[in-house]
């Protein structure tokens, strides 16, 4: 991925201060930003009968899906629980299917079990540099009409530039070209820097573990940079601070507030992912009757804190902190507000107190929390 690269012809731009991060993060909220895309995992879907077949595995209605847009889906097992989360885009006579690294073979067995007699063929292929442009930028006459996908990766309205580095014969300009051959290299133009960043925390080892105090962004960020000809160049956001605006817009993550466990209306996916007057597919049964009974056991909410949160953190009502009402699954210093936010999952009628109490379960250490619907500091 773009992010990963290393290569003596890009010049590095030194780092960013804390400052420069926090205008950075308060600048993509009002006028939008651009980010490198996380590794993901890419499936074609091709053949006579790739519509009818694939339409009855997914939440989502693919005779909806038009080109240059993006599907949001689930795939489910037949109790109605997430296989995977799927963003599908048309490409020629194909489906593309976009997944986590992590769902690939699953995702692959999975579409794979119920082909009989259709001619359908499902194919995994090298996943593209993507670079996302989010917000008011992605509107811009130059995004707008450069070819790509509209898709909202971390809330807002967005477009994927799909890109592929290339060396003009000068060697005077690292330039990015779509697929299909428009150069966004203009003449006198710099160099296209990506360069690495600090990586995220591990959420997943132990509460412990000193990775957590990489949430402090500092100096270590590396500033990275796109140019197209009338923007100019554009620091793209490290993973960081996208992650940061992911847990503000209340996106969940696979690994994170999504697993194998997951019902989707408890993840609130129903707007985003379920179509349900659809035709049949493979656990419609339950989210129907989920639908029908009009609740879920919990739910995903948004949390604040001025003391530090943690992903594992049992969440405990604090008039009444006799038993765990829900689990923190992601959280991060807010660098602007200097407060911690959290995504976590509540359990269905303790949602409405106003005090909570995060616990690490492995130490006495706890902080104290609120629902916050409205996580931006804006």
């Amino acid at each position: 991925m773009l992010s990963n690269r290393k290569d003596p012809l890009i010049p590095a731009l030194g780092t960013m201060s804390a400052l420069e991060n926090k205008a950075l993060l308060k600048k993509a909220r009002s006028e939008g930003g651009a980010f490198a895309t996380a590794p993901s995992s890419y499936l074609r879907v091709s053949g006579a009968d790739r519509l009818r077949y694939l339409n009855g595995q997914i939440t989502a209605d693919l005779r909806k899906l038009s080109l240059g847009h993006s599907l949001s889906a689930c795939l489910l097992t037949p109790k109605g629980r997430l296989v995977a989360l799927l963003s599908i885009t048309i490409e020629g006579e194909a489906f593309l299917i976009e997944t986590d690294p992590l769902m690939e073979k699953v995702v692959l067995e999975r579409l794979e079990r119920y082909l009989v007699a259709d001619d359908v063929v499902i194919e995994v292929i090298t996943p593209p540099d993507t670079i996302h442009f989010f917000g008011p930028l992605a509107h811009h006459p130059e995004i707008e009409n450069a070819p790509g996908t509209l898709i909202s990766r971390i809330g807002f309205p967005g477009k994927d530039l799909t890109q592929i580095f290339h060396t003009d014969s000068n060697a005077s300009c690292k330039s990015l070209i779509d697929t299909t051959g428009s150069n966004f290299c203009s003449s006198g133009m710099k160099h296209i820097a990506v360069v690495e960043d600090p990586p995220l925390p591990n959420l997943h080892q132990p509460l412990q573990s000193p990775q957590h105090d990489e949430y402090e962004i500092s100096d270590l960020e590396t500033a990275r940079f796109s140019s197209l000809p009338s923007i100019g160049p554009t620091i793209l956001l490290s993973p960081n601070l996208v992650e940061i605006l992911r847990i503000e817009q209340k996106i969940p993550r696979w690994g994170f507030e999504l697993t194998s466990e997951t019902l989707p209306p408890e993840a609130r996916l129903e707007e985003k992912c379920i179509d349900y007057e659809k035709g049949c597919y493979l656990g419609q049964e339950v989210i129907s009757r989920l639908k029908s009974l009009g609740h879920v056991n919990r739910l995903l909410y948004g949390f604040t804190s001025k003391e530090k949160i943690l992903p594992g953190m049992d969440i405990y009502i604090k008039e009444d902190p006799s038993q765990s009402v829900g689990i923190i699954t992601s959280a991060a210093l807010q660098i602007d507000s200097g407060s911690f936010i959290a995504l976590g999952y509540l359990r269905r009628g303790s949602e409405n107190r106003s005090h909570y109490i995060a616990q690490d379960p492995k130490s006495v250490h706890q902080s104290n929390i609120i629902i916050n619907n409205t996580l931006s500091s804006q």
